[in-house]
């Protein structure tokens, strides 16, 4: 009988902490950390918006070959002048996270004045990425905004804030996704003629 209940103190033990050993072995790698540095915003650059082509409705496939590494849904616009595309706007339908890819330089709507000073960059995978966590003088509201570039195209991301922490965390993750999963593909927009 003793060597009985040995035998299955044994087994438990075994079961037990081979179990445990067994779950440590999950994927925990770490999710990059960017660094957000304070600025302030006192005024906008510009809110001049150049007269736009109208371009064709792109297909899923085509908004997939543009932002290749999310996960979440995406509404696309693309703005052309004059025949030649300017840039890309899109908007993550969950998160209402505002993208925009420029070519060569950065496009959006308007710029915020915050000045080239010096400020902290992170490397995600490579890749150098700079996060501001910006503060408006002019409303007092404020915003998270990342930038970046790949590939010839430049990457900026904006997301009014409530939560710092979280809205960090999950700027983040959508950065590693677009980094992951590589720069647009822009050749997919060639059948996309601008109606003039």
């Amino acid at each position: 009988m003793k060597k009985f209940l040995m035998l299955m103190l044994i087994f438990f033990c075994f079961f037990f902490f081979g179990a445990c050993a067994g779950s440590d072995q999950s994927d925990t790698s770490p999710q990059p950390q960017l660094i957000f540095n304070p600025v302030e915003v006192t005024s906008i650059l510009s809110i001049t918006l150049p007269p736009f082509d109208v371009p064709l409705p792109l297909t899923n496939e085509q908004i997939r070959a543009l932002f290749p590494g999310l996960e979440s849904d995406v509404f696309v616009d693309t703005y052309y002048v004059e025949g030649v595309l300017e840039g890309i706007t899109g908007v993550l339908r969950d998160e209402g996270i505002g993208i925009s890819i420029g070519i060569d330089r950065f496009f959006d709507w308007f710029d915020y004045d915050f000045g080239q000073g010096p400020h902290q960059s992170s490397n995600v995978h490579g890749v150098e990425v700079a996060a501001f966590l910006v503060e408006s003088g002019m409303d007092g509201r404020s915003s998270l905004q990342v930038d970046f570039s790949m590939d010839n195209l430049v990457y900026r991301l904006r997301l009014r804030h409530t939560d710092a922490e979280a809205e960090q965390a999950l700027l983040a993750e959508v950065v590693e996704q677009i980094i992951l999963g590589g720069s647009a593909d822009l050749s997919v927009l060639d059948s996309v003629v601008p109606e003039r």
